[in-house]
């Protein structure tokens, strides 16, 4: 029937909050490089209807991978919530007390107490450390905020703050580890012999490709190629000079060498380092590769106006365990990965 007004046949319902309410706000599922530090696991926000403080806050930390060898011991460390806004520590820093490489789960168990103003609304976030060592592409870390049992808080008289909301767990997304890295290659360009006189200047003698992974940006710092050479037999071929006959050096037909990114100059002009060694080495200069891209640098030499003793072959070779440095996305130094460069495919 209609309402006439009065209140006698009326039913009246009242919503009340709770004294302390709780939100998940984030993040969405995302990939997480295995080198970044302070990323986020768990972002949430708790509104006060009174003054209190909160006693405990834990979570449920899943963990998975889907390879054959398991988690690794440790992949994450000093896990710690912190105020979004602010960026101050409100509890922890905890790390994972498992110690087998076969636990999948572990309670975050946060006692550290902390205040919360009458009608005051705290924006939170649970964060943590990669460990790099042990942190494996395809990770997976999953928070969920404890509300059946875990959460407590006291008034200022100590008594409990028992109406809370919601009663159910608030789960998070997961967290995916990818690997950081750099990949070296040899660019599909130049190829094959080519024959240039003397005193050419800007021969372009390889390039090379850097691959970074989806991990995160890598930056080079330094690139040493060594100049190899071949007097007159291209299958002879030494580092830096050619002794066959009059010993000719790299050092005497080429009188300095620079790296380009395209036209771009990021570093030289350098002469080659010895006769002996034939390096050529680039140092501290900072090329920036961004995560899940593939950049190219070029080797472009200027040849000597001197006569060839015959037919003068030149080519680079690269060891990429020690030819390369680069750096993650947090400065220490980034997995550089790849098959050796040598002579005969330059």
């Amino acid at each position: 029937t209609g309402f006439d007004g009065t209140t006698g046949n009326l039913s009246t319902t009242t919503i009340q909050g709770g004294d302390l309410t709780a939100s998940f706000s984030g993040p969405s599922a995302t990939d997480v490089s295995n080198t970044t530090q302070n990323f986020s696991l768990f972002e949430g926000t708790l509104v006060a209807e009174r003054a209190m403080t909160i006693t405990a806050m834990p979570f449920d930390l899943a963990m998975t991978n889907d390879d054959s060898t398991g988690l690794e011991v440790d992949p994450i460390s000093d896990i710690r919530i912190i105020n979004a806004d602010t960026g101050a520590l409100l509890m922890g820093p905890l790390d994972l007390a498992a110690t087998s490489a076969d636990d999948v789960a572990e309670t975050l168990s946060f006692t550290d107490d902390f205040d919360m103003a009458a009608g005051e609304t705290l924006n939170f976030k649970v964060t943590a450390d990669m460990e790099s060592s042990f942190a494996e592409a395809s990770d997976t870390f999953t928070l969920t905020m404890d509300l059946t049992s875990g959460l407590t808080a006291e008034d200022s008289a100590g008594d409990a703050i028992t109406s809370i909301i919601p009663t159910a767990n608030l789960a998070g997304n997961a967290q995916t580890v990818v690997v950081s890295g750099l990949t070296v290659s040899l660019a599909s360009t130049p190829s094959g012999a080519k024959t240039y006189v003397r005193g050419t200047s800007d021969v372009t003698f390889a390039s090379f490709n850097f691959a970074a992974a989806n991990g995160g940006v890598i930056e080079v710092t330094d690139f040493s190629p060594k100049m190899t050479v071949s007097e007159n037999d291209t299958v002879t071929w030494l580092a830096g000079q050619e002794p066959v006959t009059t010993g000719v050096s790299s050092l005497d037909r080429i009188t300095s060498c620079s790296l380009y990114d395209g036209s771009t100059l990021v570093d030289g002009p350098e002469s080659i380092a010895s006769a002996t060694t034939g390096y050529i080495n680039f140092t501290d200069f900072s090329y920036s590769v961004p995560a899940g891209t593939t950049k190219t640098l070029s080797v472009a030499c200027n040849l000597a106006n001197i006569d060839p003793s015959t037919d003068d072959a030149f080519a680079v070779f690269l060891d990429i365990a020690t030819d390369v440095t680069a750096l993650d996305s947090e400065g220490d130094s980034a997995t550089v990965t790849g098959a050796d460069i040598n002579w005969a495919d330059s």
